[in-house]
């Protein structure tokens, strides 16, 4: 209801009836009572403060006895929500690259239109996937600007294959955004936006927890020296390029477990010993042998896994695509024990 019933005094019937002022529709009147009400949304302090209506009351139907007068109405002002739009390259979505770091910034703004101009308290309240609630926060573009924010990456996604923005496995997601008042935090606004992922060059990934077996036979006596061998070592690159690997350092350091040396000591492997190779058909990474290993007294044997080792060496690989990127990852190389040593006393 918009004030007290507009009063009249006759001993006839009187209709009240609005006559003028009233364009957009926002008002109505009770043609018995006089009462005004709010008959339609719309209503902005912001865009018209005040109306004025022309309001006619007419005894029993007859026209010539009637009476008029102007009613005036204020609109009082309230705090109004701000309207959140995200403003940018892609239009109504954002943009990050994938594989970003802590402090990337994705390009375009979200932005909060604010009739009273009040300071906002940004929030991103949901993530999709959630996989990614608490990786972003959005902050003030500029010091002093809450009007423009910006999405900012707030903790250590990752990268590569086993990153959280990958654009391989997720190349958009949905974020759930709050804008609250600063003064009045009863005051708030909600959008649901998109981040859409970019692609970029991936870094090759070193598969983890690789295990490479050697046969201590092979590595001491059987091969070539430049064949390839032990296990095929794993690496994805999800641009499928060709990929390089080289040896992070020239020394591997000694055996975790057991050892290759005289009586069972830690012996150090190097990159002298092995090189990494690429098979014949297709590019499957293997070790490759460059000189012989000489055993020594009475090596340990230890138990790894289900197989006797003389040796597990901890290795850390570099691999590199033709784009440049490089990815890190480190591979346990185990030395097997040949049961013929066993058998036959050779160590």
């Amino acid at each position: 209801m918009v004030g007290a019933p507009i009063i009249a005094i006759s001993p006839l019937t009187l209709v009240f009836s609005i006559e003028g002022g009233n364009d957009d529709s926002f008002f109505a009147i009770d043609a018995c009572t006089g009462q005004i009400t709010v008959d339609s949304p719309g209503l902005d302090y912001e865009l018209e403060t005040q109306y004025m209506l022309n309001i006619s009351v007419t005894a029993d139907g007859d026209a010539l006895a009637s009476a008029s007068a102007s009613i005036t109405i204020n609109i009082i002002d309230i705090n109004d929500p701000p309207e959140l739009r995200v403003v940018g390259p892609a239009g109504t979505s954002l943009q990050l690259q994938e594989n970003s770091p802590v402090g990337a910034r994705a390009a375009g703004f979200v932005v909060a239109f604010d009739a009273e101009n009040d300071r906002q308290v940004w929030n991103v309240s949901r993530v999709d996937p959630p996989q990614l609630n608490g990786a972003f926060r959005l902050v003030p573009s500029s010091p002093g600007n809450n009007t423009f924010a910006q999405l900012e990456v707030a903790r250590n996604l990752g990268s590569g294959f086993y990153g959280l923005l990958n654009f391989e496995r997720t190349a958009a997601v949905t974020l759930v955004v709050e804008a609250v008042d600063a003064s009045d935090r009863s005051v708030s606004a909600v959008g649901v936006f998109n981040l859409v992922v970019l692609d970029g060059p991936d870094a090759p990934s070193v598969i983890a927890d690789q295990v490479i077996y050697l046969d201590e036979a092979i590595v001491t006596a059987d091969a070539t020296v430049g064949e390839l061998i032990g296990t095929q070592i794993s690496v994805l690159d999800e641009d499928e390029e060709n990929v390089t690997m080289a040896f992070t350092g020239t020394t591997f350091g000694a055996s975790t477990v057991g050892g290759l040396g005289s009586d069972g000591t830690a012996r150090v492997l190097t990159a002298n010993d092995l090189q990494l190779g690429v098979s014949a058909i297709g590019e499957e990474l293997y070790f490759r042998l460059t000189r012989k290993l000489v055993l020594t007294g009475t090596p340990s044997r230890v138990l790894f896994g289900s197989q006797f080792a003389l040796a597990v060496y901890s290795v850390d690989l570099t691999a590199t695509d033709q784009s440049g990127a490089t990815g890190a990852g480190t591979v346990s190389v185990v030395v097997t024990l040949n049961p013929s040593s066993i058998t036959s006393g050779v160590l």
